[in-house]
């Protein structure tokens, strides 16, 4: 349930920009596929990706690891 939060949290922020995940992939010099799986849970991005992907999203890259460790709130 955690990831799934996450996953859905940060895909909320991407489409709240109007983004597509290649779109985001370009603006942080990353795949797609990155992308992709981090939003669907089976990677955790480093912290550096965190920051920039936070910063392009427009919220706190803690979030992160907030929700990896139950806090469980999307908005």
């Amino acid at each position: 349930m955690r990831r799934k939060n996450k996953r859905l949290f940060m895909t909320f922020k991407r489409y709240e920009k109007g983004m597509t995940q290649k779109e985001l992939a370009q603006k942080l010099g990353v795949s797609h596929q990155t992308i992709s799986a981090i939003e669907n849970g089976s990677r955790t991005p480093s912290g550096f990706l965190a920051k920039r992907i936070a910063d392009e999203l427009g919220f706190d890259m803690r979030k992160f690891y907030e929700e990896a460790n139950g806090i469980d709130d999307i908005a």
